[in-house]
């Protein structure tokens, strides 16, 4: 997969886009907030979030590089993040 289309993949799977998905984004927030901070819970989820932005990092570097061999490449339509 390009490194575009791992963006696509990841940016639109996490992101809210569309009415059902903004309504239940303050609810995972709440749960994952919770998970956090409640040593009952055990959740050592604080290194997900930094594992996701070197890997978006990366592949965003990688797209910039490609970008700059393609300088005429613009977003597909149907890219959710995109097509708004």
């Amino acid at each position: 997969m390009e490194p575009a289309g791992h963006l696509e993949l990841v940016l639109c799977s996490v992101l809210p886009t569309d009415p059902d998905s903004r309504a239940d984004s303050p609810a995972w927030t709440a749960c994952y907030a919770v998970a956090l901070t409640d040593p009952v819970l055990g959740v050592d989820g604080a290194q997900h979030p930094d594992a996701l932005a070197a890997f978006l990092t990366a592949r965003l570097a990688r797209a910039q590089q490609e970008a700059r061999r393609r300088p005429t490449w613009t977003p597909p339509a149907r890219w959710c993040c995109c097509s708004r």
